[in-house]
């Protein structure tokens, strides 16, 4: 159970090491006009409780009751309604904080996913440099083989898989490069930064207690509790 809780922790940190400081201008410029709207939502939600107010104005004038002018101001506000002006105020808060949290997961998911690509372009470039060495091999087991060959040492079918060997290696060396261009526009699409601008996180262990505080999904599940049990009392 104690490794369990560990690995969490770990991946926990995997997202909060890094900022939106990583993500492209398009994705910067969508989560900044996010979060002004979740503003302007709360602050329309907290006076959404609040019914119009009427007014009625009426005139008549005859000869047996004279001039009679009349205006009515009218509220309908049911402000004894169980709790429900503050469990309205508090559904708004709460509603905007809620989604100022999946607006975070939102960002953090991109992060994530940036930092992934990353991974996978460098481990693609290791595997390109191995391929680059064995096709080097290739060509000096090749050149062996040849001479072998044309000594009469050997059968022609050992050069002929000779060659075969090396044309493979370097059709898998096409199919690595042609996986990193792809990888590399994929991350173009997410993130401002090169891969090799990109330097990966370094994993630590953090306590249960530190796990539990700052998990993001943790905190939003206690805030959609808060949301739902002001929006429960608010429509009684």
């Amino acid at each position: 159970m104690k490794k369990s809780i560990y690995f969490l922790s770990v991946v926990l940190l995997f997202a909060n090491e890094f900022n939106e400081s990583i993500l492209n201008k398009n994705y910067s410029e969508k989560f900044k006009l996010s979060e002004q709207k979740i503003i302007k939502d709360s602050k329309k939600l907290k006076i959404d409780w609040i019914n119009p107010i009427t007014y009625t104005y009426s005139y008549s004038d005859d000869e047996k009751s004279g001039v009679i002018k009349s205006s009515i101001i009218e509220i309908n506000q049911p402000i004894f309604r169980s709790g429900g002006i503050y469990n309205a105020i508090k559904y708004a808060s709460n509603l905007k904080n809620l989604n100022e949290i999946n607006l975070e997961l939102q960002k953090k998911e991109l992060i994530k996913k940036a930092i992934k690509l990353a991974y996978q372009i460098k481990e693609i470039d290791l595997k390109i440099k191995k391929q680059k060495n064995l096709i080097k091999n290739a060509q000096i087991d090749l050149k062996l083989k040849n001479e072998s060959v044309f000594n009469g040492l050997l059968d022609i079918s050992f050069l002929n898989n000779a060659i075969i060997n090396k044309n493979k290696l370097k059709l898998g060396l096409i199919d690595l490069e042609s996986n990193k261009a792809k990888l590399i526009n994929n991350l173009a699409n997410i993130s401002k930064l090169k891969y090799n601008e990109i330097d990966l996180p370094k994993f630590r262990l953090i306590s249960l207690d530190n796990y539990t505080k700052n998990n993001i999904y943790i905190k939003k599940e206690t805030q959609n509790y808060k949301v739902k049990h002001n929006f429960k009392y608010m429509t009684y």
